[in-house]
């Protein structure tokens, strides 16, 4: 099995098992989130990570869809357009924010071009996915070099010192746009036709490149609570 169509199974699957549990179960309302939102700086998990922003194509197929789910579900939250990101590789989370900076600052005394030896991958035909927690544009990768390129990004840093704890090993290319924040006000069966009818364009096509190195608070990825640095370029 190709590495696309190890993603696109895992997507069908992740669909699948997230209508059943919405349907089943309901949904989770994230309440670190929901204080997060009402005490801003109340979240004390910090971490760093390499994150890519979505190009204009995506962020206004997001958009698109975010209009017609706000509809329905207005009280939940929708990541405003700056803070959409994609994980390339979070490096460590739920850290204390000395720790977080400490390996921050490892990071960037890496030389300056150390991403640019690896090829640059792309993402195309964008799937709306979703489960109990929120929602998600998911991504196929197009030549099978994205798992490499983490693969090789870990092996560097590792190599230099930086220690890889993550949460999990990445095996999706997704941009959350939306966590439940509040109980569901639409009944299950008419928000699952929602998710499931909203637009999609799968001809969009992405390079997720470049790459910022992230620290702070970086589990939503809200610009407010992140130091940035970079850009760096994958590929020459």
């Amino acid at each position: 099995m190709t590495e696309r169509e190890a993603f696109a199974e895992r997507i069908q699957r992740y669909r699948e098992n997230g209508e059943r549990e919405v349907l089943s179960t309901g949904i989770a309302e994230d309440a670190v989130l929901a204080g997060e939102l009402r005490e801003p700086g109340s979240d004390r998990r910090f971490g760093v990570a390499l994150v890519c922003r979505p190009n204009r194509e995506i962020r206004e197929q997001i958009a698109a869809i975010r209009l017609r789910l706000m509809e329905h579900e207005p009280d939940q939250y929708y990541y405003p357009p700056q803070d959409l990101h994609l994980t390339l590789v979070e490096i460590c989370h739920s850290r204390t924010e000395e720790e977080a900076d400490r390996t921050a600052a490892a990071v960037r005394e890496l030389p300056s071009d150390w991403l640019r030896s690896q090829p640059a991958v792309a993402l195309d035909a964008p799937t709306l996915a979703y489960g109990s927690r929120g929602a998600a544009l998911n991504f196929l990768p197009c030549d099978g070099g994205l798992q490499q390129l983490r693969s090789a990004i870990r092996e560097e840093l590792t190599g230099n010192g930086v220690a890889i704890e993550s949460r999990y090993l990445p095996m999706s290319a997704h941009v959350t746009f939306l966590r439940y924040t509040t109980r569901l006000r639409t009944p299950p069966g008419q928000w699952v036709e929602c998710l499931n009818r909203c637009p999609v364009q799968p001809a969009a096509r992405w390079v997720p490149s470049p790459v910022w190195l992230t620290w702070g608070g970086t589990w939503y990825g809200m610009n407010g609570r992140v130091s940035r640095y970079g850009p760096m370029v994958c590929g020459k």
